[in-house]
């Protein structure tokens, strides 16, 4: 009850003290229905509160780190070291929570198991392929093939192969996953670091750019706590910075093909250094080199990648996937509902009296889908374009990535931006910057409200008041800003 949507690896490794820890909530609150009453309601306000209270002294955290003074002969440890020390402090405590937000988690378990212990293809076969296994209950995804790459399921595959060794039981794969991503989370604060320095920043820069990262609750919270895998995506994005800036540009190129073998959507950003080659190559003879090794290398890591897993219906797989065209928590989710409900109330005027919700919601499910894609793409194309420079390319990825948030991302989950986040550190302060931690703070409360159904009303209603909890401060904040430049422009 109450925030948890399932148990985590506590329940099963330390059932007792997940019974110490549940005896000091009120019974009210445990006794609470998921979807209303007071108790409920009260949980949600203590949530909100610890991350208003949480997200404070992080914002303060970050102006503090930006004082610290450079130079040789400052005492201490290093600025880094207690850094990456707070991360893993942070990150330890998420480490113990007695729930989860979310059931993804138990989904990499079962594509692990499915591969380790079944030798089954989680590409061409959904986890319900193992019958009558108990882990089955715990994850809606029972009948759906892997979206993730074959990077991903080949790091679930290692991970099962250990939990295996240590028993098999689901709590070690839970705790191993959650304790990976911890350590990913620490190398991609050491990277923002390390970047810094390749950039000159002085320490008090390069250190707010590690805090802004390693410390932000959202990824505290998603990435370790609820367990979701966009760490090592993020390490690849990272690390492709830190690569480019010593000039290793093929292996650039790798990371962020890796990037996209992880989650597709590290593929979002590699149109972007691609521009940046060609902008920056001497001639057009070295401009078509980088290209021709470039798709060498993309096509070389797919090959390998995708050998284990090859299988005649590999294709149709994907394509076919039946979470194509969903829709969740997104803007274009909100726009789509608006539709539905417009459509269905003008029944027995401008539409027959007979249409049902199910076919408003068939005619304008597709619609909706591909128009948000293609206004996304076309975003994203113009940024690209715009590349120059090393600078132009970072801010490219983050207006691509930000705009992908408010518009492409018509299935939206609050992790999402933790890719943002790690782009954001690597910018100097904006008002991109500032939107994009406003997004990223509203994603963070978001989940006080997000299973939380106001009385018996209808469950339509998430698609609204969700993404207004979610997008509406960042929307009004973009508002903000375009009517100050036109104001400024005018002055000008």
């Amino acid at each position: 009850p109450g925030l948890w949507e399932v148990p985590s690896f506590v329940s099963h490794v330390a059932p007792s003290l997940y019974e110490l820890l549940s005896s000091w909530a009120p019974r009210d609150w445990l006794a609470a229905p998921l979807y209303q009453g007071a108790g409920r309601v009260v949980v949600s306000l203590l949530y909100l509160a610890l991350v208003v209270i949480l997200w404070g002294a992080y914002l303060m955290a970050i102006r503090v780190a930006a004082r610290i003074p450079d130079g040789p002969d400052v005492q201490g440890p290093s600025p880094i070291a207690v850094i990456v020390a707070g991360t893993l402090g942070f990150g330890a405590i998420a480490l113990a929570w007695p729930g989860l937000f979310s059931s993804d988690i138990h989904a990499y378990a079962l594509y692990g198991k499915m591969q380790a212990v079944n030798g089954l293809n989680p590409l061409v076969q959904a986890p319900n392929a193992l019958g009558n296994d108990p882990w089955l209950t715990l994850t809606p995804w029972r009948d759906v093939t892997s979206y993730y790459g074959p990077v991903w399921l080949l790091f679930a595959r290692g991970i099962a192969f250990i939990a295996q060794a240590l028993g098999g039981d689901l709590a070690a794969y839970l705790l191993l996953f959650k304790v990976t991503n911890l350590i990913f989370l620490a190398i991609s604060t050491w990277l923002v670091w390390a970047i810094g320095g390749q950039f000159s920043w002085d320490k008090g820069h390069r250190a707010s750019a590690a805090v802004l990262f390693g410390w932000c609750p959202l990824v505290i919270i998603d990435l370790v706590g609820n367990g979701h895998n966009d760490p090592m995506l993020i390490v690849c994005i990272l690390a492709a910075v830190w690569l480019r800036n010593r000039g290793n540009w093929p292996l650039t190129v790798a990371a962020l093909v890796v990037g996209g073998l992880i989650k597709p959507s590290g593929y979002y950003l590699l149109p972007a250094y691609g521009v940046l080659l060609l902008r920056t190559s001497r001639n057009p003879g070295e401009a078509a080199r980088r290209v021709a090794t470039s798709i060498a290398i993309a096509a070389g890591l797919v090959l390998v990648t995708y050998a284990p897993y090859f299988h005649p219906a590999l294709g149709w797989a994907m394509l076919s996937n039946p979470t194509n065209g969903f829709y969740s928590y997104s803007l274009a989710a909100f726009v789509r509902q608006a539709l539905i409900d417009s459509t269905l109330a003008l029944r027995g005027t401008l539409v027959p009296i007979g249409l049902t919700s199910r076919q408003a919601l068939e005619i304008f499910r597709w619609p909706v889908w591909y128009a948000a894609t293609i206004v996304w793409l076309g975003m994203a194309a113009y940024f690209t374009l715009r590349v120059r420079d090393l600078a132009g390319m970072l801010r490219a990825w983050a207006l691509a990535l930000f705009t992908y948030m408010l518009v492409g991302a018509v299935w939206f989950q609050p992790w999402y931006i933790t890719w943002l986040v790690a782009v954001l550190a690597l910018l100097p302060p904006s008002p991109l910057r500032h939107m994009g931690l406003l997004l990223a703070f509203s994603a963070s409360v978001s989940y006080a409200i997000a299973p939380y159904l106001p009385g018996d009303l209808s469950s339509n209603l998430r698609y609204y008041y969700v993404p207004l909890a979610v997008f509406l401060p960042t929307l009004l904040y973009l508002f903000y800003r375009l009517l100050l430049a036109k104001r400024n422009a005018k002055r000008e």
